[in-house]
């Protein structure tokens, strides 16, 4: 299988590790995908997550011969997959390295923290198969607005990192040298996070909370004992227990 998960200090990896077909993903894949994220649901002990691949190319989307051939019910699991990296209570960085289409589009867009190298760039390609991007709009629209992503899916054009941290799809666009020191930044200053703290900022609808719920979520946050040892980390100034350090 071409999805390989890998775990080390509390950093729970998942990598798409096709290169020969440009990391394009099939039902398997996508399944696996799916997979590897819902299984950190029950993962207390991994603090972060990370989506990367191999090669050149981050995703080129969906496997073409796939998209042909594949009932409607199997193209869901393209859904699937993004809702599962959404739903996990880690938050998950997102290593883009180089050209992505389509779906894995829609895998950056799902993910929380975006960090795109100096090759990278973003192509709603689907226009020019005569498909359309459904299946990741809402990801996209949630990250760049309905306008934004509207353009770019007609236009079918490629999107490159500094114009897609602009519009809000990317968080950090960077260049090579300093590539993987900002992911690795990244990663250090999610595990500083206390888990529940996360989880619950990653639990909130795209529109935001009521004052009133908004209070009510502070308020049950604030009761429990992470929230002292917090304030008395920061205090002492010393690193909270949730670090693991």
């Amino acid at each position: 299988m071409y999805i390989r998960t890998e775990e080390r200090e509390g950093v729970f990896d998942v990598v798409i590790d096709r290169p020969e077909r440009r990391n394009a993903l099939d039902g398997e894949g996508w399944r696996a995908i799916a997979a590897a994220f819902d299984g950190l649901r029950a993962r207390a002990d991994l603090r972060v997550a990370r989506l990367r691949s191999t090669g050149a190319v981050f995703c080129g989307g969906g496997d073409l011969e796939w998209l042909r051939s594949a009932p409607g019910e199997e193209l869901a699991q393209i859904g699937v997959a993004l809702s599962a990296m959404r739903g996990c209570p880690q938050p998950i960085v997102c290593r883009v390295q180089g050209p992505t289409y389509g779906g894995g589009v829609g895998l950056v867009a799902a993910a929380d923290v975006v960090v795109a190298g100096p090759e990278a760039n973003f192509t709603l390609s689907e226009v020019r198969l005569g498909i359309a991007p459904a299946l990741v709009s809402p990801y996209l629209i949630a990250r760049v607005g309905s306008a934004r992503f509207r353009a770019w899916a007609l236009l079918g054009a490629p999107v490159d990192g500094p114009s897609a941290q602009v519009a809000g799809l990317v968080d950090v666009a960077t260049t090579q040298p300093e590539f993987d020191r900002v992911v690795a930044e990244a990663i250090e200053h999610l595990r500083r996070g206390e888990p529940e703290a996360l989880a619950a900022i990653k639990r909130l609808p795209r529109e935001g909370l009521d004052t009133a719920e908004a209070a009510t979520l502070l308020a049950t946050l604030r009761a429990r004992d992470a929230f002292a040892e917090g304030i008395a980390a920061r205090r002492e100034r010393r690193p909270a227990r949730w670090e693991g350090r």
